[in-house]
């Protein structure tokens, strides 16, 4: 009786390792997050746990345990060092945002046919970093308000995406929806490697190079602005000002906005510009750029303390500018209006 209940004991520890492997293989596919860490620790400590109660059902027999001690490592190894990859990721963004340095930075106002003064913002620079670093570099979003400390696994959630005003709603502390300068969405690129490939054309992220410098460029234009095909062709986020609520039967594709979803943002809080910026490698790696960012755009930028250049700009892609502009609504159809854009056309 004692001998079928060790055997059933060591069936189960196998099949509870192979379960074990098992659980890693979606992660093999979609990543690695620092939110499993505790799990990873706490399987780890129920596999060892289950040696122990495996050599005092062995009665201590070391030569015994064995066979099945090895059946537990290869579950116990494989989460240590999926727990060990993700500690040292944690910790390498953690130091990269400390000692990446930015270099020969450049800044020029973006100017369109019909406009008096700029529409954006470009801004050029290199970014130093480690050689042979994996991830991705996305694009900055800057705002003329306070600067605020963001915890790094906050840093992806509180990017706006297509919302086009600061969010924090994921921050202990809310701040008004402050207007951006940004990347567009949807936007294709200009003048960064790789623009013509069909792959990414549409994209402002950027991997790190090899080399251990990044040259980057970035078009930053109102947060408002949620799809840009050059100048003539451009749609504004839904919520925007200025544009027309959806009469009884209309529907969002003829080119107007589903009553309630309009939001105001305050243009400016206070002049110091300040700006959201990071990286994401394997194993969850979050590099938090922030800091450097603003600080040289504070020192360097003709946009700090220029509440007026900063509104102006805010202002000039706004529903009713670029109707006096000779803008007009885009014809439905695919890349047109939507519950989420209103799309203009000259």
């Amino acid at each position: 009786m004692v001998g079928f209940a060790r055997f059933v004991f060591g069936l189960a520890i196998v099949v509870l390792s192979a379960l074990g492997l098992l659980g890693l293989l979606p992660f093999a596919k979609e990543g690695l997050s620092q939110d499993l860490v505790p799990a990873f620790l706490g399987g780890i400590a129920a596999f060892l746990v289950l040696g122990l109660l495996w050599w005092l059902a062995v009665r201590r027999s070391l030569l015994k345990a064995l066979p099945l001690w090895i059946v537990l490592a290869l579950p116990v190894l494989a989460y240590a060092a999926a727990t060990v990859g993700l500690l040292w990721a944690q910790f390498n963004g953690s130091r990269i945002g400390k000692t990446a340095r930015i270099e020969n930075y450049s800044e020029a106002p973006i100017q369109w046919p019909g406009f008096q003064g700029p529409v954006g913002w470009r801004i050029a620079f290199d970014l130093r970093h480690p050689e042979d670093l994996r991830g991705l570099i996305v694009p900055p979003e800057v705002r003329m308000g306070p600067s605020v400390a963001i915890p790094r696994d906050r840093l992806a959630a509180t990017r706006t995406n297509g919302s086009g005003t600061f969010k924090s709603s994921y921050l202990a502390e809310e701040y008004p929806p402050l207007a951006l300068l940004k990347t567009v969405l949807f936007q294709r690129r200009h003048g960064t490697s790789g623009a013509a490939e069909a792959e990414g054309a549409w994209s402002a992220a950027r991997r790190f190079d090899s080399s251990g410098r990044t040259a980057l460029e970035y078009h930053l234009y109102p947060g408002v602005v949620d799809f840009l095909d050059g100048s003539d062709r451009l749609c504004l986020a839904a919520w925007s000002p200025g544009i027309a609520d959806c009469g009884p039967g209309e529907r969002a594709e003829s080119g107007c906005r589903m009553r309630g979803r309009q939001i105001t943002p305050l243009d400016h809080q206070g002049e110091d510009l300040s700006a959201l910026w990071a990286a994401f490698g394997p194993n969850d790696m979050v590099v938090d750029l922030s800091r450097p960012l603003t600080d040289l755009l504070r020192q360097e930028s003709r946009l700090e303390r220029d509440s007026t250049v900063w509104q102006a700009i805010q202002q000039r892609l706004s529903p009713q500018n670029l109707l006096a502009r000779g803008y007009d609504l885009c014809p439905p159809g695919h890349d047109s209006h939507n519950a989420y854009r209103v799309c203009y056309c000259r």
